[in-house]
This record gives structure tokens, sequence and C-alpha cells, in this order.
């Protein structure tokens, strides 16, 4: 169970001294199975065997990781993250984006956050059903209704602060890996995502979004990565080429056939 909380204190913090911190990735847990990792408990990324962050920014909450499993046998993974997209994160609200395929998420209170109650499903709730294996399937934080000054008092109606988790079950066979990628973009991926918005407000004259997708491959065991494809300099070369081929080709041609006539 956690037991850290976030206070109004801290919220003040963001908007007055120090809004660049609060926009980046404060918490995360990744769950395989029955072992658990998350910031909150003192684990680091480099402690979850297989993950690799190389194309994710801590600091601006964005970028792409990915976990790889080689061991045969049944998994159950879950990502839960808390990914403000501005400040102030407790006027955030969450949406669900198209149809899920095999995977069960939940948008809810962050589990470290603990500010004036609207409603919601309290701290530790969310990564407490990733845990159990047992991810609602319901946004608890709808929201819209304004709580910029965090004293809104319409329930779940009242923007909050937003977390996600999503996670997934499936098998991996001896000579395959499976290969999780959690992505975290400012745009739409398309198919299925979660989203957390910061609205308009007195702090932000545009909204930001965080779109969290998760996606899962089998592949065999140690699968080099797919081929790139050329870059336009390469196939201009490519086409220089092959032209100057076919001028030299039609030239040689041309004069063979003049000797050939003598």
């Amino acid at each position: 169970m956690r037991n850290q909380t976030l206070s109004l204190l801290f919220a003040g913090l963001c908007l007055a001294a120090v809004p660049a911190l609060c926009d980046e990735l404060q918490d995360w847990e990744i769950d395989i199975n029955a072992s658990f990792y998350a910031g909150d408990l003192g684990n680091t990324f480099a402690d979850v065997p297989g993950l690799n962050v190389s194309g994710f920014s801590t600091a601006t909450g964005l970028g792409t990781m990915t976990l790889t499993i080689t061991a045969p046998g049944a998994y159950y993974v879950g990502g839960y993250f808390f990914d403000p997209a501005a400040t102030p994160f407790y006027n955030e609200y969450g949406v669900e984006n198209g149809t899920p395929s095999g995977l069960s998420w939940q948008i809810d209170v962050p589990a470290t956050v603990n500010l004036s109650g609207n409603g919601n499903n309290g701290p530790d709730v969310i990564t407490g059903d990733m845990e159990n294996q047992a991810l609602l399937d319901t946004n608890y934080i709808p929201g819209t209704t304004s709580n910029y000054l965090n004293g809104c008092s319409a329930g779940a109606d009242c923007n909050y602060a937003v977390s996600m988790a999503q996670a997934l079950s499936f098998s991996v066979a001896a000579n395959t890996e499976e290969v999780i990628t959690f992505a975290f973009t400012s745009t739409n991926p398309g198919g299925f995502s979660l989203e957390t918005v910061q609205p308009v407000d007195g702090n932000n004259t545009a909204e930001t979004d965080v779109f969290y997708q998760v996606t899962a491959v089998n592949e065999p065991l140690g699968a080099p990565p797919p081929p790139g494809v050329p870059e336009p300099m390469s196939l201009i070369l490519l086409a220089t080429i092959a032209a100057v081929l076919a001028i030299a080709t039609s030239g040689f041609k041309r004069i063979s056939s003049k000797e050939g006539s003598k």
C-alpha cells in the first residue's frame, strides 16, 4: 500500500516555483506477474528486467519504453503512470480513445495523490487493482468541470489529478519473445489509447494532451529489428546510378550496332 501524499502546498509550488518539474513523469509502476516495480517504492527503471527506456524522456513524460520477455510461460504485465500533461496537474481529466483488444485499463486518481476529495476513487485504488490483475475498464475522472483553484465540488465531473493504467495477459512459447511497448505521445496515435487532458485555464492558453498506448508483438527469440527504409538521399543516389548505367548501356548498344554494319 502506498503512503505518500501530494498536498495542496506542493500543488501551489507547481504553479509558483517549479512548474517545469510538475508536468514531467511523477510516478510509475510496472507489474510482471506477482513482481511489482514502482518509483515511489524506491525502484528505478533499471530494476525492471527486460525494460529499455532509451526512447523515453522523464523530463517531458513522452517517448517509448519497451519490455522484452523471453522466458517461456504465462504472463500478466501492467503499466501504471502518473504523467501530467501540464500544470496545474489537478485540473486535468481523462479520456479513453478507440476500442481495446486484449487490454484492460483504468483512469483514476494517482496512487500518490491525496488532494481534497471529489468523489473519485481514492489513492492506491488504481495500483491495487492492477496488482490484483483486476483493472476496471473505467474512466473515474471524466471531468471537464474546472478545478483550477482546487475547489470543485461536482464529484466525478470535476477535473483532478489523472493517472492511467493498462495491462495485458499473454503466453510466451519456447524460442519466442514478447515485446511490449509503452508509448506516450502528445498527439493521438490512433487505435486504443488513454489520454490525460489539460484544458485551457488560468495557467494554460491552449489544451495539452498526453496519450498512453500499449502494444505487444510476439516474435522469434532474438529476432533482428525490421530492416530500415532507405533515406531519400539514398534513393536519389540509386536512381542516379541506374540512369547513368542505362545511358551507358544504350550508348554501348548503338556503337556495337554501327560497328556491326560496317
